[in-house]
């Protein structure tokens, strides 16, 4: 297995739920899970383990996404954009905060603040029109996210989750309201 993936599943446990939640390491394959994930319990860090040591040269691999939330610039110019912004809180919270490079843009990694779900914030693409930026998080059906990372394609890190001085901290308000749009709660499908 590689050693990114190592340190990151590393970081994932270190962590802990009290931070990242139900976040999990996922295998994918052009940016989706190739394993079944969406019901509670399909998939966990054990299982993310097993995965490893069976399959060492698997090398696409993503976040499952809980109490994390990610800004995914997909432009030169929303990234511009957002690390132009003055406010106080946005500024302290991008000086800290995992960065990743991508092959449009970069994903700024955050903790999901208890007020998003109650406001109404959910995963999803392009919520402000004309900005070239998504949000990556919980989806509003109970349902999560998922980021592709590091070492997958295109992805490397500019400041990793466990290198010294870079920690989480909840997403900014006037980040969050820069590139998402509250939306209305949908209740979970009964069986």
């Amino acid at each position: 297995m590689s050693d990114i993936i190592r340190e990151t599943y590393d970081w994932l446990l270190q962590c802990g739920r009290d931070v990242v939640g139900d976040t999990v390491l996922i295998p994918t394959g052009a940016k989706k899970p190739i394993v079944c994930h969406k019901e509670p319990g399909q998939w966990s860090m054990e299982k993310a383990h097993l995965y490893m040591v069976k399959n060492p040269e698997h090398a696409q691999w993503g976040l499952l996404l809980d109490s994390l939330c990610v800004v995914d610039a997909d432009s030169d110019d929303a990234v511009a954009k957002i690390e132009a912004l003055q406010d106080p809180d946005v500024v302290e919270a991008l000086s800290v905060c995992p960065i990743q490079q991508t092959n449009k843009g970069r994903h700024y990694l955050f903790i999901r603040p208890e007020w998003a779900d109650a406001e109404g914030y959910w995963d999803g693409a392009r919520q402000v029109i004309g900005f070239d930026a998504d949000l990556k998080t919980r989806c509003s059906t109970g349902t999560r996210g998922v980021l592709a990372i590091c070492p997958s394609l295109n992805k490397t890190w500019v400041r990793e989750p466990w290198a010294a001085g870079t920690k989480l901290v909840d997403i900014p308000r006037t980040l969050m309201e820069l590139v998402a749009k509250p939306k209305q709660t949908k209740q979970k499908k009964q069986k």
